[in-house]
This record gives structure tokens, sequence and C-alpha cells, in this order.
């Protein structure tokens, strides 16, 4: 059975290694560290409160077993958007319908947070999180993403 919790500062040392071993899967390629890790775990605590607008959750097997992280964030309540990420499974789980659950209860979270549209950026050629995308009814709105750089 999965489960999703917020996460809590005991987490941290999990998120940075799933997040370490996902690297790939993310825009920003950089490898966390512990000190980067608390670092983000600070900020995130320091933006939480009344208004807040980033909630990140960490995906329990049985509930016992830390497998995935998910959440939602930069939430406007105003126009009722947020968007859903930060999408983490640990390798051994994947295929096994976990993050498909995961993704329907954090949904859930977001639609009793008042949210009405979440949005969600992916590579192109990551054909499996796309898949989990599509089932849980998101499509492609043709908003490309560019990555580029300039060697200097």
């Amino acid at each position: 059975m999965i489960k999703v919790k917020e996460i809590t500062e005991n987490d941290l040392s999990f998120v940075r290694d799933v997040r370490n071993m996902n690297k790939d899967k993310f825009f920003n390629k950089m490898h966390f560290t512990d000190v980067g890790q608390r670092a983000w775990w600070s900020r995130y605590n320091e933006q939480q409160g009344d208004d807040q607008k980033d909630y990140t959750y960490i995906v329990w097997l049985d509930d016992i077993l830390p497998i995935g992280m998910l959440a939602i964030y930069d939430i406007d309540f105003d126009n009722q958007v947020a968007e859903i990420g930060r999408t983490l499974l640990h390798s051994q789980y994947r295929g096994k319908g976990y993050m498909t659950e995961a993704f329907k209860i954090v949904m859930d979270k977001a639609v009793a947070l008042g949210i009405k549209t979440l949005k969600l950026e992916v590579y192109a050629d990551n054909e499996n999180a796309i898949k989990l995308y599509q089932r849980m009814g998101f499509v492609n709105k043709d908003k490309p993403i560019l990555a580029m750089e300039a060697k200097l």
C-alpha cells in the first residue's frame, strides 16, 4: 500500500540519495551533498506558513519504506494553478504502479488546496514519465523546452 507524507528533516538523506541516482531526469543535474540538501531544507522551511506554496511529499511503501518523492509547488492560489513534479522513485520500485498511486493521492491533495489546474515539465525523451503523466490526465501543451548553454 502506498502512502504519501509531508517531508521531514529525517527524510533528507533519502531524498539526496534518490535525487543523485536520478539526476539525469532533472533540468538541474548538479550532485547534491548533505550540506546542499540541508540548505534546501532551510529554504523550504522558511517558505512554510499560512501562504505555503510548496508541499513536498515522501512516497512510502507499506508505511515503513520510503521509495520516492513528489511535490506540488509554485502554487498560485488566486488562479488555482500549481506545478507538480520533483518526481523521484527508487529504481527498484519502477514499473509497479507505485508512482501512479502516489500521483492520485497528491492530485487529491491539490484539489483539497483549491487547485484546479496542475502543470509539469518533462524531457521529451523521458517516455516512462510521459506515460505516467498521460495516465493521470496530463496533455501536451506543445511548449517545448530547450536546454541551451554557452561555453565561456
